[in-house]
């Protein structure tokens, strides 16, 4: 059970990094755009 709670936790913290890196890759692509 605490393999898997350990596992499950990085699948999420390395998911929540990804949907970081894009939005800030959005928002750059918009401030880009509005420029």
């Amino acid at each position: 059970m605490n393999v898997k709670r350990t596992f499950g936790g990085n699948l999420e913290r390395q998911q929540i990094k990804a949907l970081g890196i894009l939005i800030k890759a959005a928002k750059g692509e918009d401030m880009n755009a509005k420029n």
